[in-house]
């Protein structure tokens, strides 16, 4: 079950500060069409539901890369010298730097690859509803950092996939019309029915777009391991 407005959870301290979250915050919700940035998905609350998310059934994207990381280490590790650097950005629990501790300069990037929508639709829409509180966290942060009164029940999840971009987005919808008091920003905003919030886009690629975003971004593609399966990718990437 979503939490609701009066939820009880403290504030997170982040490095993302007050101002700068309200000040998104504002830019978002009054832009159009609404959005709010996928980082702010991540403060105490949101980053315990993710890694709950990243053990579910559905969700393959981090069962895929740690599969990836075991069978490979010692490949990818031979393209480092001994005695280099790990640096795992965005490590949450760190899993995949723990098993790959003698890799470091090069960044070894794990990339979605394109596949079937329903494949994509299940990881995004679990049957347990993670996804979804995950989603609708990120009101409830606005409730509890800016004093805002968003009621999450009147909110829903929705994930889709969207072929011209071959990526999943996710957006929170109105049931109904209804207006948001966000104290701490002076803000109030209206909303539709079925009007969204824009909270996330994750693309799909094909291996040879990592290789060609890699040259775009001033890297060439040394190595690339692949689960067929799924499919997914990691890419050993170094500075041309």
């Amino acid at each position: 079950m979503t939490r609701g407005p009066q939820s009880a959870l403290r504030p997170a301290t982040s490095i993302v500060t007050i101002d700068g979250f309200a000040a998104d915050v504002v830019a978002g919700l009054t832009a159009k069409p609404k959005q709010l940035p996928p980082k702010y998905f991540y403060d105490a609350a949101g980053s315990a539901l993710f890694e709950q998310i990243t053990r579910l059934p559905e969700y393959y994207p981090t069962r895929c890369e740690l599969a990836l990381l075991h069978e490979n280490a010692v490949a990818m590790a031979s393209f480092f010298p001994s005695g280099c650097a790990l640096v795992e950005f965005g490590s949450g629990s760190s899993r995949k730097a723990r098993i790959l501790l003698g890799a470091g300069a090069a960044r070894l990037v794990g990339v979605d690859l394109i596949k079937s929508p329903d494949i994509l639709y299940r990881a995004y829409n679990d049957a347990a509803g993670v996804t979804a509180k995950f989603n609708l966290n990120l009101l409830g942060r606005i409730n509890r950092e800016l004093d805002a009164d968003f009621d999450l029940r009147q909110f829903e999840h929705v994930a889709r996939f969207n072929e011209a971009t071959q990526s999943v987005e996710m957006h929170l919808r109105a049931r109904h019309e209804q207006s948001v008091a966000i104290r701490d920003c002076g803000l109030t905003v209206a909303f539709a029915a079925g009007e969204t919030i824009w909270t996330e886009s994750s693309h799909k690629y094909t291996p040879q777009d990592v290789a060609e975003l890699a040259d775009a971004s001033g890297f060439a593609m040394q190595a690339q391991w692949i689960d067929e399966k799924w499919p997914f990718a990691n890419s050993l990437l170094v500075a041309a």
